[in-house]
C-alpha cells in the first residue's frame, strides 16, 4: 500500500498502528485493506523517498512488502519518533524505496 495526505490516515492507538485510504471509495477503487499491526509483527518502520522524491514512511511487516505513507512535508522525524514511543521499532536511516 503506498499512500499520501489527504488519502491517508496513519493512526496510532496504543499497541496498534492503522494505516488506511479514505475516502472509502478510493480504498475500494484501488482494493485496498487498511493495515492495522502491532509491534511484534512489524519488522521495522524507516524513512525513504518515494518517487519524485517525495518524503515518506516505510511499513515493513513480517514477510510482507512494505507499505507507504507519503507525506506532503518532511515531518517524518515527528511521526517516526511517535510510532517509537509506541514500541514499534524504527531504523532513522533513509532507506531505499521498493516495493520488494
Amino acid at each position: 500500500m503506498t499512500t499520501s495526505f489527504p488519502l491517508a490516515v496513519l493512526e496510532i492507538d496504543g499497541p496498534s498502528l492503522s494505516l488506511r485510504i479514505r475516502p472509502r471509495m478510493m480504498a475500494r477503487l484501488f482494493d485496498t485493506q487498511t493495515l492495522t499491526v502491532a509491534p511484534a509483527e512489524v519488522d521495522v518502520v524507516f524513512p525513504c523517498r518515494a518517487r519524485l522524491r517525495w518524503p515518506a514512511i516505510g511499513i515493513r511487516c513480517h514477510g510482507q512488502p512494505p507499505s507507504y505513507l507519503v507525506t506532503m512535508n518532511d515531518d517524518r522525524s515527528t511521526v517516526l519518533s511517535l510510532i517509537a514511543a509506541a514500541g514499534f521499532p524504527v531504523e532513522w536511516k533513509e532507506r531505499r524505496f521498493s516495493y520488494a
